[in-house]
């Protein structure tokens, strides 16, 4: 199985065919600290609307899934629910 670090990179491994050892990376790679100012870089878009998407994002990566944003909590978040 797969895990994350901190910065949302995969722990390094070894590889099972070559056994070298390797870093694999998502597909998206910002750094946790970088979401704000990645959220926030689409012109036009309400800034409320902004801040409560960074809002989401930011709870429901988090690594720790007792400290994670459960699914109900999910939908009835402000960007989901519209309040």
């Amino acid at each position: 199985m797969e895990h994350f670090e901190q910065d949302f990179n995969y722990f390094h491994e070894k590889d099972p065919v070559t056994k070298m050892t390797v870093k694999k990376h998502p597909v998206m790679n910002i750094k946790r600290q970088d979401l704000s100012s990645f959220v926030s870089s689409f012109p036009g878009e309400d800034p409320k609307m902004l801040s409560n998407f960074n809002d989401l994002l930011k709870r429901i990566l988090v690594l720790d899934p007792e400290k994670r944003l459960k699914v109900e909590q999910a939908l009835n978040h402000p960007f989901v629910s519209g309040v």
